[in-house]
């Protein structure tokens, strides 16, 4: 946090995609660079890639969050919806240290089937698995992704029973119905969910706001249930 950026704004080295022609190597400022490998931007334009080149490369902030409800009633029916979303933050999508790095020999990503090559030009995954887990791609603007999201958080269908034939049973009312819950996510976050909330359980200086370490995605659920009253 400095002053002049957002709060818990996110910093690195900043990604212009990927060297495909050698003649954009040998022009680059990556002593080691080869085909297929991330272009890390030069920002202090000396030559050389240095932490000197480190800048703010995402902020977690959303610019807004949101919500609205919609409720109906008709003949005995009840029909209910709640929607939910941020808009306009960054995620830091730390999933991809082990998913598309490999790190501590886990499962990887089927985005490592598409990396790139001279017959896969156009692919945006560097060729090098080691971008994502070594000091000299670490950590970047690969890691910094879109976490804008709008969500149906709930459903609920009901229906009262009439009264003159619960009445019959010694009911007041009796209501049956149906309920589901995060419906639908639309996003463009390759993650497992965005709304990954703030991390105070495993972070290094603190609490992280919008670091996504694997964050269990928040559960589908369908309910039916029955009220009654006496």
């Amino acid at each position: 946090t400095l002053e002049g950026y957002p709060i818990s704004s996110f910093w690195g080295y900043k990604v212009d995609g990927i060297f495909t022609s050698w003649d954009q190597v040998n022009k680059s400022a990556q002593p080691s660079a080869q085909l297929g490998d991330f272009k890390i931007v030069d920002i202090d334009g000396d030559g050389q890639i240095t932490t000197n080149d480190i800048t703010c490369i995402g902020n977690p902030n959303p610019d807004f969050t949101y919500g609205f409800n919609f409720d109906a009633a008709f003949a005995g029916f009840d029909f209910a919806m709640a929607f939910q979303g941020v808009a306009g933050n960054d995620i830091f999508n730390n999933t991809r240290y082990y998913l598309d790095g490999g790190a501590l020999g886990s499962n990887v990503s089927t985005r490592r089937l598409d990396v790139w090559s001279e017959d896969n030009s156009g692919s945006s995954e560097p060729t090098d698995a080691s971008w994502f887990t070594t000091s000299e791609g670490y950590p970047s603007s690969a890691y910094i992704e879109n976490g804008s999201y709008f969500r149906l958080k709930n459903v609920t269908l009901g229906y009262t029973i009439p009264e003159k034939i619960v009445n019959k049973a010694k009911v007041k009312n009796l209501r049956v119905y149906f309920q589901a819950q995060n419906v639908l996510t639309f996003t463009k976050y390759s993650g497992f969910d965005p709304e990954i909330g703030t991390n105070t359980a495993l972070n290094w200086e603190g609490p992280e706001f919008g670091v996504d370490r694997g964050t269990y995605p928040q559960a589908r659920s369908f309910v039916f249930g029955v009220n009654l009253g006496f």
